[in-house]
């Protein structure tokens, strides 16, 4: 909040004094991957692999590994020289701050990484598609006991049910609550 009461002078001094302190203030590290790395993507997001003569990102889906680069790594900065995109694959804490989620993990995903992360979603009917495709080709007891492992893991198909309010079905005049 400002003081009305001071001069441009004093608020000029004051911002100085201010900017001085957030300088000071002490900006946490960034534990930073180590070129030849590898790691992998949770969220799906665009990685920067340019090079001298074609700059360009690509975009990763969910559980997808890539290696990190010296070049890569140089590049990852905000305007602020500050560590950002893969540069953050190593500091979880990092990550957090900046993004809120993690997005990048280490190393290669686990057996029991699952492209998916939620019934429903895109990756989760992609998945889904894929297992019954792998099931249909097995025969008689094989083909049963793929299709039911696909039902354990990703449940039964979505429902596509929707329901329409339109406005003036309440009781007032205006849209209905939900049923």
């Amino acid at each position: 909040m400002t003081d009305t009461q001071q001069t441009p002078r004093q608020r000029l001094e004051a911002l100085r004094a201010e900017a001085a302190d957030r300088e000071a203030a002490a900006v946490p590290t960034v534990t930073l991957p180590v070129p030849g790395e590898q790691a992998h993507v949770l969220v799906p997001m665009s990685i920067d692999v340019s090079t001298e003569a074609f700059p360009h990102s690509i975009v990763l889906e969910r559980g997808k590994v890539f290696t990190i680069s010296s070049a890569a790594l140089d590049r990852a900065r905000n305007r602020l020289g500050e560590p950002t995109g893969i540069a953050l694959a190593a500091d979880e804490a990092a990550q957090l701050r900046v993004w809120g989620e993690i997005r990048l993990r280490m190393g290669l995903p686990g057996d029991e990484f699952q492209a998916w992360t939620r019934p429903g979603s895109s990756e989760w009917g992609k998945a889904r598609a894929e297992a019954i495709e792998a099931a249909y080709v097995l025969r008689g007891n094989e083909r049963a006991a793929a299709l039911a492992e696909v039902n354990r893991i990703y449940g039964g198909p979505p429902s596509h049910q929707n329901i329409a309010r339109y406005r003036g079905d309440g009781p007032d005049g205006t849209i209905p609550e939900a049923r």
